[in-house]
């Protein structure tokens, strides 16, 4: 999938992890549309009257939002891998109030300190939650997070100028892929032509010692003739 194709979903689908019940769940619901040339449209009547109903509902389709069903498990911070969605946590304690395991969504997540974060390859990796202890030896409950337009976005720039993964330096190994392909068929071109260079050079040489042997027996035969006597 190309860039403006990653773009327009972004903007047709439903944000993921809204809060139950919210008003609005995708951008074409407040008059934001795409395009099949990529260029936004906008109903600014639409637009106005979304904002006049529920102005934080619109803001919550762009923003980062989140909350939580146990105040002892909290929102940290996510990396541009975790997606929207409602997770649900376990965190266990020992005896002296420190986090020794946990889940989120069901994964084994790693303890960092007072932190869990989401396992890899899960909707839930690089989720990042502080755990507080509160004397229980466990604290369960919800973390919901969804992610706004202005957030997937801000995801999408960062897969696409990643240095190491991302689809610019993926294209970018690509054409030198080609090019280093294309250097080594003008290298073994260049192989080729000196092997041909050199018969035919070899050629040469030895029809320049026929030419002279040629020469030195017609200068003979000719002074052979010449010494005949006159019949």
């Amino acid at each position: 999938m190309n860039i403006k194709s990653r773009l327009q979903q972004i903007i047709y689908s439903a944000i993921p992890g809204l809060a139950s019940g919210a008003s609005y769940d995708s951008l074409s619901q407040i008059g934001i549309e795409s395009g099949s040339n990529g260029l936004l449209s906008v109903d600014d009547d639409k637009l106005t009257d979304a904002l006049t109903d529920d102005f934080e509902g619109v803001g919550n389709l762009f923003t980062l939002d989140w909350s939580t069903t146990n105040s002892n498990i909290r929102y940290f911070t996510r990396t541009s891998d975790t997606q929207g969605g409602t997770y649900s946590v376990v965190a266990n304690f020992d005896a002296g109030g420190t986090l020794t395991d946990g889940t989120i969504n069901g994964h084994t997540a790693t303890v960092e300190g007072d932190y869990l974060v989401g396992a890899s390859d899960y909707p839930e990796e690089g989720l990042k939650l502080k755990i507080t202890y509160a004397g229980n030896s466990q604290e369960t409950g919800d973390i919901r997070l969804s992610t706004g337009v202005a957030v997937q976005i801000d995801d999408e720039i960062d897969w696409i100028t990643d240095s190491q993964d991302g689809l610019i330096c993926g294209a970018e190994d690509g054409i030198q892929d080609a090019i280093d392909l294309l250097q080594d068929r003008i290298d073994d071109m260049e192989r080729r032509l000196v092997v041909v260079e050199q018969n035919y050079r070899n050629q040469f040489n030895a029809l320049e010692i026929l030419m002279s042997q040629l020469n030195a027996q017609s200068n003979y035969l000719t002074g052979q003739l010449s010494a005949l006597p006159t019949l």
